[in-house]
């Protein structure tokens, strides 16, 4: 554990700024470097350098951060388009299994399963289906009401249009079992 000059348990990193950092701040700001790598060559924090800078009056070019948190957010945005694509693949084929042939499997007296072919999913196993798809239309509702850029915002409103006809349709027939 580090320790104060006072003797007490602290942060002994924390040290004055002296006229040295902000000649190097100063020089390597000059040269284009940016705030962190300012911060690597001399030792300090990154927070330190901007108050440094502040000092002296100096300002970091920020575009480059701007373009990759723009970026990130487009990535973003379009990640949560395949899934919502993905879970709605998902959710169509548990609704298409509502109305399917099924097979149902039980355990024997000595411990063996048996399958059973049925017409149709059992009441007890539409029930798990119709939740399976509700909770899948929930998500993909709330992935869908994420603000994202107009580019993206019509094809977004479709799919949750349809999450929420698939939700609606689930409802119908789980009542219906």
């Amino acid at each position: 554990m580090s320790t104060e000059s006072n003797g007490r348990p602290g942060r002994a990193h924390l040290r004055p700024v002296e006229a040295g950092d902000q000649d190097r701040v100063r020089r390597l700001h000059a040269g284009g470097a940016s705030r962190n790598a300012i911060a690597r060559e001399i030792g300090r924090s990154p927070a330190t350098v901007t108050k440094i800078a502040k000092g002296l009056g100096l300002k970091f070019d920020r575009s480059a951060t701007r373009e990759a948190t723009a970026a990130k957010v487009v990535d973003a945005a379009a990640r949560r388009t395949e899934l919502v694509g993905e879970m709605l693949v998902e959710a169509s084929r548990l609704v298409r299994r509502l109305s399917e042939p099924f097979d149902s499997v039980f355990a024997s007296k000595d411990g063996e399963s048996v399958v059973t072919p049925l017409a149709q999913v059992t009441p007890a196993a539409a029930r798990d289906l119709a939740s399976a798809v509700a909770s899948l239309s929930a998500s993909i509702a709330r992935l869908s009401t994420i603000p994202v850029s107009d580019s993206t915002s019509e094809a977004r409103s479709m799919l949750g249009d349809l999450a929420r006809a698939l939700g609606v349709a689930a409802a119908g027939m789980s009542d219906a079992s």
